[in-house]
């Protein structure tokens, strides 16, 4: 029979723990408007942490990806984004939240570079987030 994926979540959040506060106002924002995320703070539960990281890219419609120095210097944000283009053929949506005006290493810019990127380098950080979150959601409408 064929394999139907679970759709838990509409967003994974894949960010650096010393974006933290960001990726808290993403959720935040999100949730307000109806959407659903996994972030690993609040989405793991006991047990195996890389298995239910792969779930949730796995069942997630869209992959954000906190994108700044301390992500692109992150083998964990690396290996998340590595799992996220494997589902780009199975529909998944990924889109890049820069935060900073870091540049990306080769490794970040061979799974980023045909994505189109959301800026929020310039502040006010919370008008680019609320502008962002209607962003996803318009993709999640056309899901």
């Amino acid at each position: 029979s064929p394999k139907v994926s679970r759709r838990n979540n509409d967003v994974f959040i894949s960010y650096s723990s010393k974006n933290q506060n960001i990726a808290d106002m993403l959720v935040e924002t999100a949730n307000e408007k109806g959407i659903s995320c996994w972030i690993a703070t609040k989405s793991i539960d006991a047990g195996s942490y890389a298995k239910q990281i792969v779930q949730g890219i796995r069942e997630a419609k869209v992959f954000v990806a906190i994108v700044s120095s301390a992500s692109t210097s992150s083998v964990h944000v690396k290996n998340e984004l590595g799992i996220a283009t494997e589902h780009i053929k199975d529909g998944l949506v990924i889109m890049p939240f820069k935060i900073d005006d870091s540049q990306l290493d080769d490794e970040c810019r061979y799974y980023l570079g045909r994505q189109e990127f959301y800026f929020a380098n310039k502040p006010p950080i919370q008008e680019k987030i609320n502008d962002f979150i209607e962003s996803i959601k318009k993709v999640l409408e056309v899901m």
